[in-house]
């Protein structure tokens, strides 16, 4: 059960007080969802009965006066909210009796006067005695009465209070004579409805909870589409309900099946279907071998031995496999060299044996030559192509690969200008977007040769480029040759 509390009002004697309390219950396992459905909201109308019998009788926890105000509703709802639960909400309005009185609350009053603790000037009021306006007092003399107190507090205040609380806190009187003469009692209880109609409006709200259980029932098993739903109400004008061996094809499809070849006559199985579309006989002609004779070769006497047609005995077969790869000794290594010259790689023969050892050629060097080059005074990173001046601000427009493995071992770098003494100018080889190692020509530097060593693998494949950056205020020295060496 929860409760959510509405509205509070406040009325002639009475407050108000609303509010919506629900009953329900978590779905769990059973085989007809429509059964549980009706379950739990039976279960819960119940209890939403039993809550208000317990306001009106005033049993257990709430006293007479408590009183339900208007008619209340239970309203069954079916797998809501974020638990999917089932069950009813309950909304009523309940009154409790309130007099409105102001007497248990102490009030404290200050008028500008003399002895009364105020400071101020002092001010006329107009009282008003049953709606009747008096003439302008200058002096507001309070008088006790019955249960009243009045308390001058010294300060210019003053309390007034009741001792009897509730306007007099007097009792009820009892009620004389037979209850059959209390008229106006009776017509008063006659407003309220006895057990009798209390128990048919629960059988009858119970009957109707059931019939409504049944139909939803009855409605979710009905496949017989009861709210004759049409195919245009579900995007299905266009459908017409035939079967598939009565479906019948599209004009495209025709089109497509008239242009396929007819049905082709069987031939015999000594014939094959040729390219015109015509059976013919299948024979050595047909498949490009009509000169050749049909001749048993495992023998010789069925070979007629001419100049180009020789018959091969396993005698001659064993002769010639005995002379393949040997040397007869009639030829020498001037004579083979004579026949057929052998170059030498750096004065070394390609003749004999073993591996041929090529020394080192000396370092190579991807060289930047011309007029030079400069950088633009902070410049950031400028990336550039190891062989050429080319550069970019993106570093894979000029990253160069390899064509085979090599081992950087120094950059140089020439300059024909004075480097800025507002900061130094860095060159970078990197490898497949990393530093490897940097020259770095200092601020002020005069023109010269600069060198810088290091060393680092590279395997083809791999991407080699400069970084550069001018780290100077001003423009950097005349670049006039960029080299990386490498073995």
């Amino acid at each position: 059960m929860h409760v959510a509390p509405g509205s509070i009002t406040p009325m002639p004697g009475m407050m108000e007080y609303s509010f919506d309390v629900l009953f329900f219950d978590c779905p769990r396992a059973k085989e007809e969802k429509a059964d549980y459905q009706r379950e739990v909201i039976s279960d819960m109308t119940r209890l939403a009965l039993d809550l208000i019998a317990e306001v009106m009788n005033g049993n257990v926890l709430f006293n007479r006066d408590v009183e339900l105000s208007g008619t209340s509703t239970i309203d069954p709802f079916v797998e809501d909210y974020s638990q999917v639960v089932t069950g009813v909400t309950l909304s009523l309005v309940l009154q409790v009796s309130y007099d409105w009185s102001a007497c248990d609350i102490p009030a404290d009053y200050a008028v500008g006067g003399n002895n009364t603790g105020g400071n101020g000037s002092r001010v006329g009021l107009v009282l008003k005695t049953n709606g009747t306006l008096n003439v302008v007092q200058s002096l507001l003399d309070l008088v006790e009465g019955t249960n009243i107190n009045i308390e001058d507090l010294g300060d210019g205040r003053v309390r007034i209070s009741a001792t009897g609380g509730g306007g007099g806190g007097a009792d009820w009187g009892s009620i004389g004579g037979n209850i059959e003469d209390q008229e106006d009692l009776i017509d008063l209880l006659a407003t309220y409805a006895t057990q009798t109609e209390l128990t048919d409006s629960v059988d009858t709200l119970q009957t109707n909870i059931d019939a409504v259980a049944d139909d939803l029932s009855n409605h979710e098993s009905n496949t017989s589409n009861p709210h004759a739903t049409t195919k245009d109400q579900v995007g299905l004008g266009n459908v017409d309900n035939t079967s598939d061996a009565n479906k019948p094809i599209s004009s495209a499809t025709q089109t497509a099946l008239n242009a396929k070849e007819p049905t082709i006559t069987a031939g015999t199985t000594s014939q094959y279907y040729r390219g015109d579309k015509t059976f013919q006989t299948l024979d050595k002609s047909a498949v490009g071998l009509g000169n050749v004779v049909n001749t048993d070769t495992s023998t010789t006497t069925n070979i007629t031995d001419s100049v180009n047609k020789r018959f091969v005995t396993d005698a001659n077969l064993t002769t010639i496999g005995n002379q393949s790869g040997v040397n007869t000794g009639d030829e020498t290594t001037a004579s083979i060299q004579s026949k057929r010259p052998l170059k030498t790689i750096n004065g070394i023969s390609l003749e004999g044996t073993g591996n041929i050892v090529i020394a080192s050629a000396g370092n190579q060097a991807f060289r930047t030559y011309g007029t030079g080059f400069t950088l633009a005074a902070s410049s950031g990173d400028r990336w550039y192509v190891i062989q050429s001046g080319t550069n970019s601000g993106t570093e894979s427009n000029v990253q160069v690969s390899a064509e085979f493995a090599m081992t950087f071992t120094e950059i140089r770098v020439r300059t024909t200008g004075t480097q800025s003494a507002t900061g130094t100018l860095v060159f970078t080889l990197r490898k497949n977007g990393v530093d490897q190692f940097a020259l770095i020509i200092a601020a002020g530097a005069a023109a010269g040769v600069y060198t810088a060593t290091g060393s680092f693998s590279v395997v083809a494949g791999d991407l080699i480029n400069f970084k550069i950056r001018n780290n100077a205020t001003a423009i950097s020295a005349n670049i006039a040759q960029l080299s990386a060496t490498y073995q």
